[in-house]
Order: C-alpha cells, then sequence, then structure tokens
C-alpha cells in the first residue's frame, strides 16, 4: 500500500502542476470537487453492494457512533483543505514531500510506541526513505 501511495504521488504531481496553472483551482474548489466525486462513487458503490441500509440501521441502533462520525469528518475536513491549500500555493511537489514525511514518521512512532522489532533491512529501508526525501 506504502508503494502504491509513493508511486501515484510521483506519478500525478505534474498533473497538479498542469492543473493548476491552467484552472487557477482555490483550495475551497479543489475540496467541494474532490469530496463531491468521492461522495458520489462511495453512495452508489455502498447502496450496489447492499451494505447502505446495514449501515443506516445501525446508526440508528448506535446513536453514540454520530458523535464519532462527526469529529472524523471534521477532522477529516480540516486536514483536506490544508492539503488543497498546500497544493494551491506551493509547487507541486511539496505536498508529496509532507506526504511522504508523514507516512514514514507515523511508522516510526508506531515502532518506538508499540515496541515493534525490526531486522536490519527494515532499517535500511527507513533510513533509504529519510535519505530519499533529504536529497
Amino acid at each position: 500500500m506504502l508503494a502504491i501511495s509513493i508511486t501515484a504521488d510521483a506519478l500525478f504531481s505534474d498533473s497538479q502542476a498542469y492543473s493548476k496553472a491552467e484552472f487557477k483551482p482555490t483550495p475551497n474548489h479543489l475540496f467541494t470537487s474532490a469530496s463531491f466525486y468521492s461522495f458520489l462513487y462511495v453512495f452508489i458503490f455502498t447502496f450496489i453492494m447492499g451494505e447502505g441500509f446495514e449501515q443506516i440501521h445501525f446508526c440508528i441502533n448506535h446513536p453514540t457512533v454520530m458523535i464519532d462520525l462527526l469529529v472524523m469528518s471534521v477532522l477529516q475536513v480540516v486536514g483536506q483543505i490544508s492539503i488543497y491549500y498546500v497544493i494551491v500555493n506551493f509547487k507541486q511537489h511539496i505536498f508529496p514531500l509532507i506526504s511522504t514525511t508523514r507516512k514514514v514518521l507515523t511508522v516510526l512512532l508506531s515502532i518506538l510506541i508499540f515496541g515493534h522489532h525490526l531486522n536490519g533491512m527494515q532499517w535500511l529501508s527507513i533510513f533509504m526513505v529519510f535519505g530519499g526525501l533529504a536529497y
């Protein structure tokens, strides 16, 4: 999953530069467009798979989950607007740098907090990623 994410970050940075120069979108426009198409895709897919009514039934039977969903939604909105702010106001290569750094730091914190054991090749991989970011 990490390899797919990093590859996608690398492949889409030039298309972001083109879109930014050609269409001059605002962070709010990017956020609204991405959210609309994500909602449409998830809504259609959920009901085609027959899980939409189960989810609604679960929320009705467990109303406290709505607080968690609301908090998660607000945090996602703040995160997405931050991402689009970076894309619009900085060069297209900055966001993949920020995103990759965050992913690697998340892995390192998980290793430290939960005491995961890494072998030499795994540590070498982590150092290679940080080396690539520094380069």
